[in-house]
C-alpha cells in the first residue's frame, strides 16, 4: 500500500504580518486626526497657537508656546552663547570655505525673513536671550551639506534654558497641521 502525504506551506500570515509592519514603520507618526487625543493643557497650547498666528509677508508667525509666567523670567545667556560663538570663530579660522558656506546659510535667512538683524540698545536685558548655534555638516548631501543647529538646550550654570521655558508637544503638531 502507498501512501501519498500532501503539504501545503502558506506563508501568506508571515507575509501579511511584515507587510503591516513595514506600513507601519513607514507611517511613523502618522495618524488620523481622529486617533490623536490631546493631554493635560493641550487645548489651552493650541488656543494660544490660533490666537498668535498670523500671515506676514507671506509667511505664519507665532509665538513661542511658553508656559505660564516663563517668558518674564528667562535668563540672559549672552556668556554662554558668547563662548559657543568663540569656538565657531576659531573653527572658521581654520577652515575658510566652511566660514562661507555658514555666511551663505545665515545670510540667506536674513534675505528670506527667517531672521532678522536686531540691535542690542533697542532691547532690555530682560528682553536679550541669545539662541546660540553651530555647523552640522553631512557630506553624503549633494545640495546643502551644511545645516545650521540652533541649541534651545544652552544655558548658564544655575538658570533654566529656553526648552526648559517653553511647552513641547510632539504629540499636538497634527493638531497644528
Amino acid at each position: 500500500m502507498s501512501r501519498v502525504v500532501h503539504l501545503i506551506h502558506s506563508e501568506e500570515e508571515s507575509i501579511s504580518a511584515e507587510l503591516r509592519r513595514f506600513w507601519e514603520i513607514e507611517s511613523l507618526g502618522i495618524r488620523d486626526n481622529d486617533s490623536v487625543s490631546l493631554g493635560n493643557g493641550d487645548e489651552e497650547i493650541l488656543s494660544e497657537f490660533d490666537i498668535s498666528d498670523c500671515f506676514v509677508d507671506g509667511r505664519y508667525r507665532v509665538s513661542l508656546p511658553w508656559k505660564p509666567g516663563m517668558r518674564e523670567v528667562l535668563q540672559n545667556n549672552k556668556t554662554v552663547a558668547h563662548k559657543r560663538f568663540e569656538g565657531l570663530v576659531r573653527r572658521f579660522k581654520c577652515d575658510h570655505e566652511l566660514f562661507c558656506e555658514y555666511k551663505d546659510v545665515i545670510d540667506n535667512y536674513v534675505r528670506e525673513g527667517i531672521v532678522e538683524c536686531t540691535f542690542c540698545d533697542s532691547l532690555s536685558d530682560s528682553q536679550r536671550f541669545y539662541l546660540p548655534h553651530h555647523a552640522v555638516i553631512r557630506s553624503d548631501k549633494t545640495t546643502s551639506h551644511l545645516r545650521i543647529v540652533f541649541d534651545g538646550s544652552a544655558h548658564e550654570d544655575g538658570h533654566s534654558s529656553l526648552n526648559q521655558k517653553v511647552y513641547i508637544r510632539d504629540q499636538i503638531c497634527t493638531q497644528i497641521c
